[in-house]
């Protein structure tokens, strides 16, 4: 078992998305720590709003919060068509008055009612990068609401790696090109936002 070679990101969430047969299915990587009542608060949202189809919340880190959520945007350059993304900070949006914002992609420990995955789902065939911003990518392309709250958080603790993992084994470059060929825009910028980084709000 110890031998076995690592499963992606990627391919272990679409593995679980085919298992479950619970309505809600709340995905967490080893790293998380959850926030007070964060899963309470998640499925609130949920059983609040029928039109909600996956909620999540913002990281904090030992530096500060990562981003709440993001949006994408196209645009054309030079060089061809690109997809990037905006932040939304979390902070920012509390100091709005906002409960819960609507946005295009999500931090990856979200909670999803899994009817959607009967419309969209985890592409395995990402060894490791891009493979969120594929998914949000179906997301956003089949109209399916995705929203973050503000009345709660994850706790992002990463250590290091305890053997060799997909993001250490696979290139950058093979996201990239599966990304450009399954949705014919090249992904630019920053996939994410450090904590202290730019925001949009």
């Amino acid at each position: 078992m110890g031998s076995a070679e690592p499963m992606s990101p990627s391919a272990a969430r679409c593995l679980l998305a085919q298992k479950v047969d619970t309505p809600l299915l709340l995905y967490l990587d080893d790293d998380i720590v959850l926030g007070s009542n964060t899963v309470g608060l998640l499925q609130q949202r949920l059983q609040q709003s029928s039109k909600t189809d996956i909620v999540s919340a913002a990281w904090k880190e030992r530096a500060g919060f990562r981003e709440l959520a993001q949006t994408f945007h196209q645009a054309t350059t030079e060089s061809g068509e690109v997809v990037f993304k905006r932040f939304l900070d979390r902070n920012q949006c509390v100091k709005m008055g906002f409960q819960s914002v609507q946005a295009d992609g999500l931090h990856a420990t979200m909670m999803a009612r899994t009817e959607v995955f009967k419309t969209v789902s985890f592409d395995p065939e990402f060894g490791f990068y891009l493979e969120l911003f594929d998914f949000f990518m179906q997301c956003k392309t089949h109209g399916l609401q995705c929203e973050a709250v503000t009345s709660t958080f994850f706790w992002h603790l990463p250590t290091a790696y305890r053997r060799t993992t997909k993001r250490q084994s696979v290139p950058k470059t093979q996201g990239l090109d599966l990304f450009v060929n399954k949705w014919g825009v090249r992904p630019v910028g920053p996939l994410g936002r450090p904590p202290g980084g730019a925001c949009l709000l």
